[in-house]
């Protein structure tokens, strides 16, 4: 019953640390193996599992049941069965499970980690919850799925092969390639997650917000938004910090009528801008403008003060 370590000293490269209930080594065979409780650690991976088995001849290990790897950046695998090199940075998982450390999720049928880069086939990408608060299974709010989904931590990015895009549980959109931060970095350009909404005047609503990071210290989001009952539109937000303080310019437009009836439609839309600049350590102004082209453009589009 008594937890037994050992630690073993390999050229070149940090040691490996075992820790298990049950430790057996083979001197002809060169294997250990570790049962019960097992914890692996190497040069800041961390390898939990049931059974591990090492062969110090063709430096791979086997890890079986309840497996979970993290890396030195804090991201999880999981799966039943894995094998990897003896650095746990390389190797093939089975049922592949990846939470990264920004909150993603990505789960494949069979994957395989190469310097850090895994590789899942039949893979699916979801930031969202998979299980509600009582620690059900639900379907997360979007996902995308793949025939193969890539997650390099180094560039922070996420790729998809034949990628399909889907809104609780429905797909609504498919590309051959596509690419997005991983959510790890700051100021990273992507897709946004999605809104989704029912208006009772605009009708089912659809907000895609894509991020384009211009620089550190600025940065804008363009929106396409979709509706069933009326016409698009399209919303754009630039922000700046400049060395005084920081202001914000955004706007949205469509071509609409004024009337419910459809006809003489006509360039709509509203502007908006705010901001505070620190002029000296004992002067400081603010400002905000809001502009619309009509009386009724802000009311019949659900824009509030809120929103802008």
């Amino acid at each position: 019953d008594s937890t037994l370590q050992l630690a073993v000293e390999e050229a070149p490269g940090p040691p490996i640390d075992f820790t298990a209930n049950r430790l057996e080594y083979d001197d002809t065979t060169e294997i250990v193996l570790a049962t019960g409780d097992v914890l692996v650690e190497r040069d800041g991976a961390r390898l939990t599992a049931d059974e591990v088995e090492w062969n110090r001849k063709t430096g791979m290990v086997e890890a079986r049941g309840n497996v979970r790897v993290v890396d030195a950046n804090g991201n999880a695998a999981y799966g039943e069965r894995v094998e990897l090199s003896e650095t746990l940075k390389d190797g093939t998982i089975d049922a592949f499970l990846l939470i990264l450390q920004s909150g993603g999720r990505l789960a494949g049928r069979s994957g395989k980690r190469v310097d850090e880069v895994s590789t899942l086939e039949r893979g699916v990408y979801s930031p969202c919850n998979i299980t509600d608060n009582k620690g059900c299974p639900q379907t997360p709010v979007w996902q995308i799925k793949a025939s193969r989904v890539v997650h390099d931590p180094e560039r922070q990015r996420i790729r998809y092969s034949d990628a399909r895009l889907e809104i609780l549980g429905v797909p609504l959109l498919y590309s051959p390639t596509l690419t997005h931060p991983d959510r790890s970095g700051v100021n990273a350009s992507g897709l946004l997650i999605p809104t989704i909404r029912i208006d009772r005047s605009l009708g089912f609503v659809l907000e895609q917000p894509y991020y384009w990071s211009i620089a550190a210290e600025r940065d804008l989001t363009v929106t396409p938004i979709l509706y069933t009952e009326v016409n698009p539109a399209l919303m754009l937000d630039y922000r700046q910090l400049t060395p005084q303080g920081p202001f914000q310019l955004g706007g949205i437009g469509t071509y609409s009528s004024r009337e419910d009836n459809g006809v003489n439609e006509e360039g709509r839309g509203a502007f908006w801008s705010n901001g505070r600049f620190q002029h000296s350590p004992f002067w400081r102004s603010t400002f905000g403008v809001r502009l619309a082209s009509d009386d009724t453009f802000l009311r019949r589009y659900d824009i509030s003060r809120d929103d802008t």
